[in-house]
């Protein structure tokens, strides 16, 4: 098998990332709870000191085919016998090919409570200099940083089984000026989230982020961002930032504290499918501009401060079949009457008119 690998021009991983991948198994096992030794153990179980053994085959592991050099490395999930224990960032030095990193834990299972380097301390992860796709989720922390020379502001979280990633991590993000894609999301931060931090990197086109304080204003400059998910953040101030990414086809801002009219400029966001402004404290009416989001397929609006005159008069007009909504939840909107734009609405799978004020006929 190895040989037709190298005959078709492929090539096996080099020994100093072959070495350094052995090293962190070694020093994810030292760290792992000993009552989950077998299930650790086998997520790692092709990780092998056999020469003979092509570690562009192992688990986790996706290869350049013609450098043999690392470009895609999933850690997988380490249940941690310590509540505060830390991966060391120096071990992912060696792999500064790499173009997606998967350092997500799960759900219930004590992962990382952050991240440190004893030398370079958060800069550390500006070796990383070809990372497209960073997935951080499922981590977590607490209030008070620890003593640890060169740590992110390490923070720990009391509730049993549960650690986080903190803040001034976001100035590490900063030199991967190749990034497309950063998932920081089921973590646990505190504090306000430097997201200027974020303002170089103009080739975001996922990014994914709760549980965090801030304001949208600061994320600026990422012209190629389709998708942006703020959901169940502690984010407030006005929301107009967004309009400025005309690339957007998802965004979630549910469950924040956003207050005031739904801003004019939403309707430039013309290539927008998913839109979630629920769980929020918008008042007023849904703005004419939105007669322009003929993209749109899944819109929620439930759970905000709308008042008995709200409207969704704008999009009466809309029986152009660009304009086809799967998802439609106007729940809790304080609407007097079924919208009759639900009538052109051919493609609905979902609608949920609940916990309203309806009366009279259905619209025909």
């Amino acid at each position: 098998m190895l040989l037709l690998w190298q005959i078709h021009g492929y090539k096996s991983c080099i020994l100093k990332e072959r070495k350094a991948l052995l090293e962190l198994k070694d020093y994810l096992i030292s760290k792992s709870s000993e009552s989950l030794a077998i299930p650790v153990l086998s997520n790692y179980e092709t990780w092998t000191n056999d020469t003979k053994s092509d570690c562009c085959w192992w688990n986790g592991i996706k290869c350049n085919r013609t450098s043999g050099r690392f470009i895609g490395l999933s850690v997988g999930s380490v249940c941690f016998r310590e509540p505060n224990s830390l991966l060391n960032l120096s071990f992912l030095n060696p792999f500064d090919e790499v173009q997606s990193l998967n350092l997500s834990g799960e759900r219930y299972v004590q992962s990382y409570s952050g991240f440190f380097d004893d030398v370079e301390g958060y800069k550390s992860l500006r070796r990383l200099r070809n990372l497209e796709i960073l997935d951080v989720s499922w981590n977590g922390s607490q209030d008070g940083p620890f003593p640890i020379k060169g740590v992110f502001s390490i923070c720990h979280d009391p509730s049993p089984g549960l650690a986080f990633v903190s803040l001034r991590i976001m100035a590490g993000f900063s030199h991967l000026t190749k990034l497309k894609a950063l998932d920081l999301s089921l973590n646990k931060f505190s504090g306000s989230m430097e997201l200027q931090e974020l303002k170089n990197l103009k080739n975001f086109e996922l990014l994914n982020l709760n549980r965090l304080h801030g304001f949208i204003s600061e994320l600026t400059n990422l012209p190629k961002l389709e998708l942006l998910n703020l959901a169940r953040n502690n984010f407030s101030g006005p929301i107009t930032a967004v309009c400025e990414m005309k690339n957007l086809r998802e965004l979630d801002l549910s469950e924040n504290h956003f207050v005031g009219q739904l801003p004019l400029c939403l309707g430039s966001l013309k290539k927008l499918r998913v839109l979630d402004l629920s769980s929020n404290q918008f008042s007023g009416n849904l703005p004419s501009s939105f007669i322009s989001l003929e993209s749109l397929e899944y819109l929620s609006l439930l759970n905000n401060n709308f008042s008995s005159l709200f409207s969704l008069n704008p999009l009466t007009n809309l029986t152009n079949l660009k304009f086809q909504l799967r998802v439609a939840v106007l729940r809790s909107c304080s609407l007097e009457k079924i919208p009759s734009f639900l009538v052109y609405q051919k493609n609905l799978r979902l609608l949920d008119l609940s916990s309203n004020r309806l009366s009279g006929n259905p619209p025909t």
